[in-house]
């Protein structure tokens, strides 16, 4: 102990017989210590974290990006013939859901309306990642379905918007003027699948074709319209 105090108080006439350099070592420091531990953030919400869901270590991704071929953009998106196709024929998973993320939604409500982050799931996509409601109930797949107009707020959208009012289920809201009804809300942890979108609404895949229209319709998607990704578990 003595030697130590020794050196502190050798360091500590130095630095004061050189304020300047002192005031530099000190600042770089304090910048390197800044950006390591905005980093490990960073690397710890993306890397190291798991999703909140239920068994995140079993999930597997896919996705498929569109490419440019001359004047031509072809879609490589996973359709949902190809999803139906691989739930048929999958035997090392225990099932699939598909999601397809979808910014600057339109939504209204008691005449407001503002842009929301949202998705368009399989109806089958809570029940697989085992994520329950908060509020009310999420839907499952006899909600997917063109006249299926049920939407699931994300905690942080339902507090932002709503104010955290838990009289919101069953209200009506529209998307894009599309009338849906306010079926659940989810827990406070669970953001999504996707980790830099976090997802304010969510929406049975089959209302895709009309939410991108903009108006009501009684059209059955066909199948081979997008799916986005898949999540196998």
């Amino acid at each position: 102990m003595r030697a130590l105090t020794a050196d502190l108080r050798f360091a500590a006439r130095m630095l004061l017989k050189s304020p300047g350099f002192a005031l530099v070592a000190i600042v770089s420091l304090a910048l390197g210590i800044g950006a390591n531990t905005a980093i490990f953030s960073l690397v710890d919400a993306v890397m190291l974290r798991m999703l909140p869901v239920s068994h995140p270590e079993q999930l597997m991704s896919v996705t498929t990006n569109a490419v440019k071929m001359g004047q031509l953009r072809v879609t490589q998106a996973i359709t949902n013939d190809a999803l139906e196709r691989m739930q048929q024929s999958a035997t090392k998973v225990a099932g699939l859901c598909s999601f397809a993320l979808q910014p600057k939604l339109n939504v209204a409500w008691n005449g407001e309306a503002e842009l929301a982050e949202g998705q368009f799931v399989s109806g089958n996509y809570f029940s697989m990642l085992g994520v329950p409601a908060l509020l009310g109930r999420t839907f499952g797949a006899g909600d997917d379905r063109p006249d299926g107009r049920v939407a699931v707020l994300g905690y942080g959208y339902w507090q932002r918007r709503f104010g955290g009012d838990p009289g919101v289920i069953g209200r009506s809201i529209t998307v894009n003027n599309v009338p849906f009804t306010i079926a659940a809300v989810t827990p406070r942890e669970f953001y999504g699948t996707s980790i830099d979108a976090p997802t304010d609404i969510t929406m049975p895949k089959a209302m895709r074709t009309q939410v991108e229209a903009g108006q009501v319709s009684s059209k059955v998607p066909k199948l081979s319209d997008p799916a986005g990704s898949v999540l196998a578990a």
